[in-house]
């Protein structure tokens, strides 16, 4: 199982309000479309062509969008934090859970410290993607694509001179991710060294005291203490070296639409209309330029923490011999080539790993005739490629002269 596989088990008791949460995004990134639109009806048939009697209809719509979008935000954040106060409790309940089921020999070579960070910081960086950073990447990228769909309707030639900026941006989100997760991991470690060495201290102030030894366990604070705030420095000088320029990138597009957009209404080729229509949608070109840099550093966050609690669930006991594996036997009545594919899987399980496998054996003749003797074929064919253990019937004739024959 992957870090993000691992992730995955606890996160999908809570697809349904994830789910919810994705439509209400959806929904209410279309709902920013609206507004800019209507601001550039506005300009062009209530100021330049005098129809007044639309401007109170059109301001009124403006409003209810502005309302029904507001309240919409509001459930969908709701929505989103509910799952990700969910996924925190039951990552720290089964984590903890486990920790109450070690002997003294696991504290003696783990440190509390350490094992607390896992329980407080890595897991809250999990909340926070769950909570903000998923339902922000994809409003995100919503907004510039609708945002960019709508430029087009407007004008072709305008809408491709914004995109000027988006290989750029491409080049630097890149960059950023390559550099962001390295430093969030010192960051980390060093904070879980930090950690462990703060709690050790305090709870064995006494023996320090006894012995005199203030100063020395000072100079060691200040040593980890000087490692973590340099990794945090570290980290600050990604976010320094990109995020200013997600900046420029993104405040490059009003000197654009200023510059060409002006230059094409003075030659007609677009209406003033027109010109407030894009620079409406400006803002929704600019947000995800500026928080590019700023998501890239959430997951590099996110994905760090999720891959250092994983790596330190060995270590809660959840060793190799504890680790059981069901390759799945599916019935060769719809798939002939289902046994094959389960055999394969014993014998690499087997073979690379040395692991501990359980099958279901008697899914392998569903829907066939004779079946008791094609599962004690399949049976002797998955024990000679490896298998540890057998859900089967043991009051089969079959079945037990297979095992007996060979054992």
């Amino acid at each position: 199982m992957t870090p993000m596989k691992w992730f995955y088990s606890f996160l999908k008791k809570y697809r349904k309000n994830l789910i919810l949460g994705i439509i209400l995004t959806i929904l209410i990134t279309a709902l920013n479309i609206i507004n800019p639109y209507i601001s550039g009806m506005i300009v062009d048939d209530v100021i330049a062509d005098g129809q007044y009697r639309l401007l109170l209809p059109l301001v009124g719509l403006m409003l209810l969008v502005v309302i029904i979008r507001s309240g919409l935000r509001f459930y969908y954040q709701l929505v989103f934090e509910t799952a990700s106060q969910g996924v925190l409790y039951d990552m720290r309940d089964k984590v903890y859970r486990k920790l109450l089921q070690e002997d003294f020999a696991f504290y003696n070579k783990k440190r509390t410290g350490d094992l607390m960070s896992r329980q407080t910081g890595d897991m809250d960086a999990i909340r926070h993607f769950v909570a903000y950073v998923i339902y922000n990447t994809l409003e995100n990228v919503l907004m510039f694509v609708f945002a960019l769909i709508m430029i087009f309707t407007v004008n072709i030639k305008l809408a491709l001179s914004m995109l000027i900026v988006l290989p750029f941006t491409a080049l630097c989100t890149y960059m950023q991710s390559k550099e962001v997760k390295p430093a969030f991991k010192r960051n980390r470690d060093c904070f879980s060294s930090l950690n462990a060495f703060v709690q050790e201290n305090v709870s064995g102030n006494r023996v320090v005291r006894a012995f005199s030894k203030e100063d020395y366990e000072i100079e060691k604070f200040k040593k980890e203490n000087d490692a973590f705030r340099d990794a945090q420095i570290a980290a600050s000088g990604v976010w320094k070296k990109y995020v200013p320029i997600f900046e420029v990138l993104a405040y490059s597009l009003n000197i654009i639409l200023m510059l060409y957009g002006g230059y094409m209404v003075i030659r007609g080729e677009i209406s003033l209309g027109d010109l407030v229509v894009v620079n409406g949608y400006l803002w929704m070109l600019n947000n995800p330029l500026r928080m590019a840099g700023w998501i890239v550093n959430d997951i590099g966050n996110f994905i760090t923490s999720v891959e250092k609690i994983y790596a330190t669930a060995a270590t809660y006991g959840i060793g190799k011999k504890d680790i059981i594996i069901d390759p799945l036997a599916m019935a060769i009545s719809s798939d002939t080539s289902a046994a094959k594919a389960t055999l394969d899987a014993l014998h690499a399980v087997k073979s690379r790993f040395g692991g501990t496998t359980i099958l279901g054996v008697s899914n392998i003749s569903f829907g066939l005739p004779q079946r008791e003797l094609i599962t004690a074929a399949f049976f002797t064919m998955a024990m000679e490629r490896g298998l540890s253990a057998a859900i089967m019937n043991p009051n089969s004739t079959e079945m037990m002269k297979a095992y007996t024959c060979y054992c």
